[in-house]
């Protein structure tokens, strides 16, 4: 059946009429993100920006705010019978926010944040700014940002515009949303509606070959940007205050706080009647506890995994640079090649003698699910991981090691208790990836078993405006309560080492 006539001239005939539209999407979104992004990096390491730690904090916090609460937001305000949609159309009759110029618009401010924060490593890694400080005096800050500073910056331009480029293919929430056919939604049509398997695997087929030729082009991108650069020492001054403790205590709730913040006054004023908010609750109280124990579940599992193989890659017990190249081709895979990766685990394993029955039964159990978010995230949750444990000195394990401690005795008893906010970080990281979490989990969530994600794409597509926001405020809601959670742990804990160490 997979190598059917018909299926495959069925395929090319849907992949010529999905790529024009899934090129320009992808495209636009791409560069408009970009632009923002390095426009953004460029005025948040001016000297002179006034609460430069502010807004930083405040690009970084945009990123926890997936994709389809952009859409969510937008579509209160510009979409069907929108807050503001009758009067934009007075003034231009033909506004619709439902076209490739609606998807183009969403997409590229949703990822411009993850290209500020790239363009922003591109900016520190310099060390030589002397041909900008020269130039200061004859030449205006925007003849100095297009002669000077964009020449040796463009090619962490060009790894922002392939990065967002990649990650837009596969998204497929916004653009069925919206009714745009491209790829990515005719591989969640395929799969979650029509039931075929076999046309979403060849559909995916042309996403596949983009992500391999991009994963083998990063490594040039990271070179060519490394060499055009002057100097290679970070200059983090430029944005971090010289007091690392008082710089932590600031941002740490502006990050894990602001999108929540941002995102209240458009879901406030979608409310309508407060009394809604009673009868909405019991209505959705089973995908409330179900997502709350399905991220939870999955945090932790990818946590206990993350850790201890990140203090091994950089110890050098695995070969480093190859589980990085791994880490990243996962990281950057689209999310509908991964459900489909999964799924086809599962088919395979369901026609082995000895555990057919097993598999069988987890394909309809949240197993699926979990194992999809577990390979989705992992990348970045092991990252956090990474970054976090590389300041731990490696003194203390080579003193550990001469009193006799093996090499998992120095884990447990050194490393875990000196990365107690390296814990916190990767389980808040791995926390919010998977609450909000959409795309994986509509390809791959079970018969009979929903999510509040789910629920709120759903009232999206019936136009409700009042329930959408109601069940995106309890989506909110949820993590403003597990990360309130997570800093009381966190600082109980430091206050009781801390007494234990004045003892």
């Amino acid at each position: 059946m997979f190598l059917d006539l018909s299926v495959l001239q069925e395929s090319l005939h849907l992949i010529e009429q999905s790529a024009i539209p899934t090129l320009i999407v992808c495209a636009a979104s791409s560069i408009l993100s970009t632009a923002l992004g390095f426009c953004c990096a460029f005025f948040l390491l001016r000297p002179t920006l006034p609460f430069r730690l502010f807004f930083f904090a405040l690009v970084v916090s945009c990123l926890a705010i997936p994709l389809h609460v952009h859409a969510c937001h937008w579509m209160i305000l510009l979409g069907r019978n929108g807050l503001f949609t009758a009067s934009i159309q007075k003034i231009f009759p033909d506004f619709s926010l439902y076209s490739i110029a609606g998807a183009v618009w969403i997409t590229g401010i949703s990822f411009s944040p993850l290209s500020a924060i790239v363009c922003i490593f591109s900016f520190v890694h310099s060390s030589n700014t002397g041909l900008a400080d020269q130039t200061r005096l004859y030449l205006t800050p925007a003849q100095r940002f297009f002669w000077v500073l964009l020449p040796y910056r463009i090619w962490g331009a060009l790894l922002s515009f392939l990065l967002v480029f990649l990650l837009s293919m596969g998204e497929m929430a916004v653009c069925d949303l919206l009714g745009i056919d491209t790829l990515g939604r005719q591989i969640y049509l395929f799969l979650s509606l029509y039931y075929r398997p076999d046309m979403a695997i060849l559909m995916s087929i042309p996403i596949l070959f983009i992500a391999i030729l991009v994963c083998l082009f990063f490594p040039f991108l990271l070179k060519k940007e490394k060499d055009s650069l002057p100097g290679s020492i970070p200059r983090w001054g430029n944005i971090f205050p010289q007091k690392p403790k008082k710089t932590i205590f600031w941002i740490f709730p502006l990050v894990f706080c602001m999108p929540y913040i941002l995102s209240l006054p458009v879901l406030l004023l979608a409310i309508g009647n407060i009394q809604n908010l009673y009868h909405t609750y019991f209505s959705l109280a089973q995908e409330f506890w179900h997502s709350f124990a399905l991220s939870i579940g999955s945090s932790f599992l990818i946590l206990s995994l993350a850790m201890p193989l990140s203090w091994m890659v950089l110890r050098k017990l695995f070969p480093r640079n190859f589980f990085f190249l791994v880490m990243l081709w996962i990281a950057i895979l689209p999310s509908p090649l991964t459900a489909i990766g999964v799924l086809r685990i599962f088919t395979q394993a369901s026609d082995i003698p000895f555990v057919s029955d097993l598999f069988l039964f987890l394909r309809d159990t949240d197993a699926i699910l979990i194992m999809g978010l577990f390979i989705r995230y992992f990348p970045f949750v092991f990252l956090v991981c990474i970054v976090g444990m590389i300041y731990l000195p490696i003194q203390l394990e080579e003193t550990a090691s001469l009193f006799g401690y093996s090499r998992l005795q120095q884990f447990f008893y050194v490393v875990l208790p000196f990365s107690k906010n390296v814990l916190l970080l990767a389980f808040f990281t791995g926390f919010l990836l998977c609450l909000f979490d959409l795309n994986l989990t509509l390809l791959l969530v079970p018969p009979g078993i929903t999510t509040l994600t789910i629920r709120i794409f759903t009232l999206l597509h019936y136009g409700v405006r009042s329930d959408v926001a109601i069940a995106s405020l309890f989506l909110i809601f949820m993590a403003f309560c597990v990360i309130l959670a997570g800093c009381f742990i966190f600082f109980q804990v430091s206050k009781y080492s801390k007494s234990l160490s004045e003892k």
